[in-house]
């Protein structure tokens, strides 16, 4: 006997449709991406920070708390204060962050830390500020279109990690430097006292900058823990860019600097062209130390002389990294009557040469050999 069975038709587009991808949000989002940039974005795929040393590790000068303004305590980021008419101190170190210290999210080791000394950083002129100076030619060839002339690439997306001791304000700007200067101020960021934060804004390009394949000066992001009301105003387009005034960094003044004691920490600085932050590049420590070794390179340990003809003696340095440009040399010479006239230094090796007989037993060495091609 047959039997005959009837079923209502299936849609199997439909039914497909229903199933559950366990795909998770990223994987929601990797899939509605527009652009393979959007894709390599959400994965963070591909060499992208533009920030050399942004996670703080790098400490070639090993100076330890070092107090004064045009100061490192950590390679490539420069601290300057100025106490203004009051006589406010401040101090600047690299911090070691315990497992339990840092940013909950993001794991970092180190912090550039500021200590303001006897919280007397109180004057309307007064101001402590973190520079970070950018090459021309990293942002030429980051693939930014930073005119807004293309479809894609159209946001540098800049992002860090502050922590203050005491509830403060924080103010930062991206300024150009070529031709008429141009400058991005966002709005100031409010810190709870002992809460990391993650600041983030995503700059927009504009038709007024430019840039150049060479290695002078291009753009800076200052960052201001303690600023002045003589250093503040109100932009014209907060968020924005315009033209440098000058005189103008913050949108609101801060009082980190009153409080004595009072610490400020920064680290995971990234500068990446996205529309959004991605999580934070990690590179090797060799690589890391290559690449700030471009701007600043130092042998602590003496550097001995070797006779290179009978009446002069010489000292010759390979730099490890070919440097930003032609660098500045300190060190301590014994005898003081070393010379590099002769042997100007260029950006990829160092000579200085003493007048000094083969048969003369005294040693002959410079200690202390710095070459700094910072701006």
């Amino acid at each position: 006997m047959a039997v005959r069975v009837n079923k209502s038709p299936i849609n199997i587009r439909e039914k497909l449709n229903e199933l559950e991808r366990p795909i998770g949000l990223k994987g929601s989002e990797l899939m509605s991406s527009a652009t393979v940039q959007d894709a390599r974005d959400l994965v963070s795929a591909g060499r992208k920070n533009i920030v050399i040393n942004g996670d703080m590790r790098i400490d070639q000068r090993g100076l330890g708390t070092v107090s004064g303004s045009a100061v490192y305590g950590v390679d490539r980021f420069k601290v300057d204060f100025a106490a203004g008419s009051n006589s406010g101190t401040n101090t600047t170190q690299r911090y070691a962050l315990s497992s339990t210290d840092g940013p909950s999210t993001e794991k970092f080791n180190y912090a550039l830390r500021l200590t303001s000394g006897n919280g007397l950083l109180t004057a309307s002129n007064a101001y402590v500020q973190v520079t970070y100076k950018i090459e021309h030619t990293d942002i030429f060839n980051s693939g930014w279109n930073y005119t807004g002339s293309g479809s894609t690439n159209n946001h540098l997306t800049v992002s860090f990690w502050v922590r203050s001791s005491v509830s403060s304000d924080v103010n930062w700007m991206l300024l150009t430097h070529k031709a008429t200067a141009q400058v991005f101020r966002p709005e100031a960021t409010k810190l709870t006292a002992g809460v990391w934060k993650k600041v983030v804004a995503k700059i927009p390009p504009n038709s007024n900058i430019n840039f150049d394949n060479t290695t002078d000066l291009g753009a800076s992001i200052y960052l201001f823990p303690h600023l002045g009301s003589s250093f503040t105003s109100t932009p014209t387009n907060l968020n924005g860019w315009e033209a440098w005034s000058g005189s103008k960094y913050g949108i609101t003044n801060s009082t980190w600097g009153g409080s004595s004691g009072a610490t400020f920490d920064l680290t995971g600085v990234q500068i990446e062209v996205s529309d959004n932050a991605t999580e934070f590049e990690r590179r090797t420590i060799g690589e890391e130390l290559a690449l700030c070794q471009r701007y600043y390179y130092t042998i602590p340990e003496e550097t001995y002389a070797f006779q290179y003809r009978g009446s002069h003696r010489m000292v010759q340095v390979q730099f490890p990294q070919q440097m930003r440009a032609n660098p500045t040399v300190s060190g301590t010479f014994t005898p003081s009557s070393w010379s590099d006239t002769n042997y100007k230094p260029n950006n990829t090796q160092y000579s200085a040469y003493l007048a000094q007989t083969s048969t003369q037993a005294t040693n002959n060495f410079i200690t202390d050999l710095t070459f700094s091609s910072e701006f």
